[in-house]
């Protein structure tokens, strides 16, 4: 029996966030990254996109019928400063690459960077602990989300722990940062409240911190599907 399901390439996939939501939107998920990912859940492979040429691009047309990518976001938004090397020319590569492939695609990156036309995802409008806002541009007619931060402020479950910058106090919404600052409810470790906050069972804390909430692209994949 010949298997239907539509067939997307995630690139720049890292742990497999986004990846994930694919594939609860009815994807089957392919994915490739320029660094080894072994906690990525589906099929996976080692690929700079810098040097994926005509061939290549020739070859995802005929076997695939999505794309999507999520590109380094350290050179873009609040991140910018921290940023040792900014790196737009990898967004504009994958863009030209998705493109001249010429298959429905969605493009994923911070709130600053150079995306055309995008819109916008909040996680507390998908009832996540986390409201990590990311754009997502695309070819085709999508929809992000509202914000929804009242009933996070309302619900405020979580003890920060204090450090030299503030004083413990309490949140709704959970920070998915870095690796971690110390946040705790209850009995919970910190790896525990930032899985149940993100949607996410599978990745370690360092990668959770640059994570996507598989719910974001699980809602955009919904509709990307639809294009098909």
């Amino acid at each position: 029996m010949i298997d239907k399901t539509p067939r997307l390439l995630d690139f720049c996939c890292k742990a497999g966030g986004t990846s994930m939501g694919y594939h609860m939107a009815g994807f089957n998920v392919v994915g490739i990254d320029i660094e080894p990912q072994p906690n990525f859940p589906f099929q996976f492979y080692v690929e700079d996109v810098m040097k994926i040429g005509d061939k290549q691009i020739n070859g995802i047309r005929r076997n695939f019928d999505a794309l999507a990518g999520s590109p380094p976001c350290q050179g873009f938004g609040a991140l910018k400063a921290l940023a040792k090397q900014p790196k737009p020319e990898i967004l504009i590569r994958v863009r030209e690459i998705f493109e001249a492939a010429d298959l429905p695609y969605i493009i994923e990156n911070v709130p600053g960077a150079p995306l055309i036309d995008p819109v916008q995802v909040c996680g507390s409008a998908l009832g996540l602990r986390v409201q990590r806002h990311r754009m997502f541009e695309s070819n085709c007619d999508i929809e992000g989300t509202p914000c929804e931060h009242l009933w996070q402020d309302r619900d405020k479950r979580y003890t920060h722990i204090p450090n030299k910058l503030y004083e413990d106090y309490r949140s709704g919404v959970v920070s998915v940062a870095g690796r971690g600052d110390g946040s705790h409810f209850q009995n919970q470790s910190q790896a525990e409240i930032w899985s149940h906050a993100m949607g996410i069972d599978w990745m370690n804390m360092e990668e959770m911190g640059q994570a996507i909430p598989p719910f974001f692209t699980w809602h955009l994949g919904k509709q990307l599907i639809k294009f098909i």
